[in-house]
């Protein structure tokens, strides 16, 4: 149980990274920008949350074994 992998959560939160940094390269009226970046923003929350939730389950299942 010494692997921890955070693909997921990380390719989650590179897609709002995209999101976030394309929305005002020009190619969206005004209005979409702000909306796509909220969108953005919203993705890399949803990543990190998800994250946070594998490392916390990754450790106490760490820590159960350890008590075993």
């Amino acid at each position: 149980m010494k692997n921890l992998n955070l693909n997921i959560p990380l390719s989650i939160i590179s897609v709002g990274v995209m999101l976030f940094l394309f929305a005002p390269s020009g190619l969206f009226s005004s209005y979409t920008i702000q909306e796509i970046s909220v969108a953005g923003l919203l993705v890399e929350l949803l990543g990190i949350i998800i994250g946070s939730i594998m490392f916390y389950r990754h450790k106490v299942t760490e820590i159960s074994l350890e008590e075993m």
